[in-house]
């Protein structure tokens, strides 16, 4: 199920501004049609549904067939009354235990697309598309109802969302967000249809209605409609929407402020122009690492995480007077990737926590230099050597590949700056050659990394093509690293004899695990150049 489902209400029907107490529009009524309003009851609608439940499809075909021929009829009162008939019968089953939504939709697909042709007759139109929306709305509340709209009725939804009216613009964007929820897909036909500039203008200049009804329900739909989707974020930034995202976090941080408008700005943060205005926010800084401190498994926390992700290759090139804090953060991330089960922390937050620290390791020296002594080195091992039972009990393929890629900077930061140091003072070699050690009297760190490597390597061959494919980026990561250790001067040429033979052996093992992944994505036919 959609995460957004557990933190938006989207069915708000008993509301009076957007209907009356029996669940008829206060404004979109007219005399003409007023007193159908009496019949059937709900009780009456309830007995149909039980009958619907309990016969044939052909039964329930020829009573929509009936229901549609009324609704297409040029009498303007049995077309009413037949449309307010299937808007009742909808709402009534919309929250009901009988699925006769579905069983109605499944056995006469024409329903909707018929219903659809009233919003373009100018004849028939008027006082009715507060039902149209109606009959949308409920229908996409399931599955086959998205799937019939998108498939039949999309000009009509997008008509309906035009409306100046308030509820019949609540039912068309509540549908279409069911719909984006429901069929994925659907988000690359709303981007070729619909001009995604309303929709934002209605978000920055709303009107009372729209800000107490649909303000979340629209951010979430233009997540959806941003995501990988490069023009979108432009135009998200062009039109302010980052800055009323963020003024609305600082201003409100209950729950669903958080989690809604944090997923937009998290998508949005990829975009170079919104990223370098998030990180030039001190005040919106210090509320994004405050999230993140306040440690947990909820799903806000890692739409937090994810943004400081995303900012992370940025972030301390252009940190300004957010260093105090990042420095906060950066000791806090090692703490509770060593310390996670202590925390409860998820392998999926430990893991946005290690993309980050290898994000942040890649060029700031002081950085590494933190890192390094927090002993974030010893703690990759451990989580490299960890046994993986399923994939909720241990890292992503992103996160060993950040793991990897986190050891070759802060091992770069230990060649480059100390080898001037172990070549002008021999006597210290063997205290600086213990950074490289675990702990006394085991193995070379780097020669214990690569044994956990061999492993992994080994147990490659039962899978699949496809996670094959995802183990790319963390395998060509994992050659980067050995290549990068066999260039380690103190390695290549230690000063001590007694050493040489370990790390010639170390080497050898290296060299013999590089051919192996080779040689291993070669019998996978797959075209990667993974030593560039």
């Amino acid at each position: 199920m959609d995460e957004f489902e557990y933190f938006i209400d989207e069915d708000n029907d008993e509301n009076d501004s957007v209907e009356s107490d029996s669940g008829i529009s206060t404004g979109s009524s007219t005399n003409s049609i007023s007193s159908f309003y009496e019949e059937p009851t709900n009780d009456m609608i309830t007995e149909i549904v039980k009958e619907i439940n309990s016969q044939n499809p052909i039964f329930i075909r020829e009573m929509i067939l009936f229901s549609i021929n009324g609704i297409l009829s040029k009498d303007t009162r049995l077309s009413s009354s037949a449309l307010v008939f299937i808007w009742k019968l909808f709402k009534l089953t919309s929250s009901s235990d009988y699925p006769a939504v579905e069983k109605i939709l499944f056995n006469c697909p024409e329903l909707l697309s018929s219903i659809k042709l009233l919003i373009f007759d100018q004849d028939n139109s008027k006082g009715l598309d507060f039902y149209v929306g109606g009959v949308f709305h409920y229908a996409s509340k399931s599955k086959i109802g998205c799937e019939q709209i998108l498939e039949y009725s999309i000009d009509g939804l997008l008509e309906m969302i035009k409306s100046t009216s308030p509820p019949v613009v609540y039912y068309s964007f509540t549908c279409m967000h069911n719909i984006l929820m429901n069929i994925p897909k659907s988000r690359e036909l709303f981007n070729k249809n619909y001009d995604l500039s309303s929709l934002i203008q209605r978000l920055i200049c709303p009107d009372e209605i729209f800000k107490s009804k649909l303000e979340l329900i629209t951010i979430d739909m233009l997540s959806r409609l941003a995501t990988e989707n490069d023009a979108n974020k432009q135009l998200l930034f062009d039109k302010h929407v980052a800055h009323k995202c963020v003024r609305t976090l600082l201003e409100s941080q209950t729950t669903k402020v958080l989690i809604v408008n944090g997923q937009l700005l998290r998508i949005m943060s990829t975009n170079g122009d919104c990223k370098s205005y998030l990180i030039q926010n001190p005040e919106f800084i210090d509320f994004l690492i405050g999230q993140c401190l306040q440690i947990n498994n909820s799903y806000n926390c890692r739409v937090f995480w994810s943004i400081i992700l995303n900012l992370s290759d940025k972030l301390l090139i252009e940190i300004g007077e957010n260093k105090g804090k990042i420095i906060e953060l950066i000791n806090a991330m090692v703490k509770f990737v060593k310390d996670f089960r202590r925390f409860s922390i998820s392998f999926e937050i430990v893991g946005l926590i290690l993309c980050c620290l290898s994000n942040f390791s890649c060029h700031q020296e002081w950085v590494k230099d933190i890192i390094w002594k927090r002993g974030i080195q010893f703690t990759i091992v451990d989580f490299l050597k960890m046994e993986r039972k399923s994939s909720s009990n241990y890292l992503s393929f992103n996160a060993i590949e950040a793991c990897y890629r986190c050891l070759n900077h802060i091992i770069d930061k230990v060649s480059v700056t100390c080898i001037d140091f172990i070549q002008n003072n021999h006597f210290q070699i063997v205290s600086v050659l213990e950074l490289l050690k675990i702990k006394k009297g085991e193995d070379d760190l780097h020669h214990k990394l690569i044994c956990l490597s061999i492993n992994d390597i080994k147990k490659m061959q039962s899978y699949s093509k496809e996670e094959v494919r995802n183990l790319l980026p963390p395998l060509r990561t994992w050659v980067i690293l050995m290549r990068h250790i066999l260039k380690i001067e103190f390695i290549k040429n230690p000063k001590r004899k007694s050493n040489r033979k370990a790390y010639q052996v170390m080497v050898k093992s290296i060299q013999n695990e590089v051919f192996k992944v080779l040689n291993f994505l070669r019998n996978k036919c797959l075209q990667v150049t993974i030593m560039k």
